[in-house]
């Protein structure tokens, strides 16, 4: 009976963490993807400027949570989301308008896509 308890707790210790690593991840996105927001609206008025500060502030972010995503998410995922961020910053850089206008939709798939494989699904379990 002991042993019973003993797993029994263990699990809900489980389920809690993942439930809030869960809820973590799913708002960290959000801010991502609300930088981001800022970013695509900064290059289609050509305010590069805007866009280059925003960027800067994204690569902070990121920056801040790598560790929460490596431990979480997909490796070859964050890592396409720096290079990704990357060349947005230097397609900001060089004002090429739509290119960075290309990668900041690219991005905005990628933050919006890194909660969805953390939830439980039919389709993450198979």
């Amino acid at each position: 009976m002991k042993s019973f308890l003993t797993a029994l707790s263990l699990e809900l210790i489980i389920i809690a963490g993942s439930c809030f690593s869960l809820a973590h991840l799913e708002k960290v996105s959000d801010n991502l993807v609300e930088v981001n927001k800022k970013i695509t609206a900064a290059l289609e008025n050509d305010d590069y400027t805007a866009a280059d500060e925003s960027i800067a502030v994204l690569y902070d972010y990121i920056e801040q949570y790598e560790p929460f995503f490596a431990a979480i998410g997909n490796h070859a995922e964050i890592d396409n989301i720096e290079m990704n961020l990357a060349e947005l910053k230097a397609y900001s850089a060089g004002r090429l308008k739509y290119d960075a206008l290309a990668k900041s939709q690219s991005l905005d798939f990628l933050f919006g896509h890194l909660p969805k494989n953390s939830r439980i699904k039919i389709e993450n379990i198979l």
